[in-house]
């Protein structure tokens, strides 16, 4: 397999695409966009995001765009774009964004939050 065919691959490209013609990002959530998570539990939020050239890729939680704390850390493998809160607390049910941009252009992705206390069973949202 050749750079350009790996390239290609990895933007997600037909075969005969042209490598060299910038391909606009698209994010792809991995599983729902909306998530109920545990309060003071960590959590793990994923999305694929393709595009050429690489994507440049950032989380924002609650309008702010996150940096590497104590309570996040981002991470990506390959096509495959994680962040990791390490503490779940209610600032995340103000929205948690993703974005990607490159040459070509953008998108964003929206991952509504839900957060609660205790049980899953009973009415003890936060």
């Amino acid at each position: 397999m050749t750079v350009t065919s790996t390239m290609q691959e990895e933007a997600g490209l037909d075969e005969g695409a042209c490598a060299t013609a910038p391909v606009a990002p698209r994010i792809e959530r991995c599983g729902s966009t909306q998530l109920l998570l545990k309060c003071d539990e960590p959590a793990v939020i994923a999305v694929e995001v393709t595009g050429l050239p690489e994507p440049d890729v950032h989380w924002h939680v609650a309008g702010r765009r996150v940096r590497k704390t104590e309570r996040y850390r981002a991470a990506a493998t390959g096509r495959r774009h994680t962040l990791t809160v390490l503490r779940v607390t209610d600032e995340l049910e103000k929205g948690v964004w993703v974005m990607a941009s490159n040459a070509a252009g953008e998108d964003s992705c929206l991952i509504t939050v839900r957060t609660y206390k205790g049980r899953t069973g009973t009415n003890s949202f936060a």
